[in-house]
């Protein structure tokens, strides 16, 4: 099954990736619970599993990242399964405006708080 999750490829419609969301991202990123193991680059307090700067990164390639679970996920099992779990009821909307969220660069991220 894992190989099968490797060569999996997610195809984002442009239109989707343009219309993407940073705020509603956010949002989502906590909803799915995503910052109970990751924090995002220049965030403090720094998780478990710290997400490196994806600012620069194609939407399409941290989708893939996200729905593949690849490097970024952890490697113990109950966490990946956690992930996992999370991923599985994104729709494609709400993955696309997290990516969208993680792009944003640090600054930006931290402005946007305040």
């Amino acid at each position: 099954m894992r190989w099968f999750i490797a060569v999996l490829l997610f195809v984002v419609p442009a239109a989707v990736a343009a219309e993407a969301d940073a705020v509603k991202g956010r949002e989502n990123f906590v909803k799915y619970r995503c910052n109970v193991c990751h924090s995002l680059a220049g965030q403090k307090p720094v998780a478990t599993v710290p997400l490196r700067d994806l600012s620069r990164e194609k939407p399409e390639a941290i989708a893939n990242l996200i729905v593949a679970r690849t490097h970024l996920a952890p490697q113990a099992l109950f966490d990946e399964m956690a992930m996992s779990s999370a991923a599985s009821q994104l729709s494609q909307r709400e993955l696309m405006d997290i990516v969208a969220y993680l792009r944003l660069p640090a600054q930006k991220r931290q402005s946007e708080h305040r």
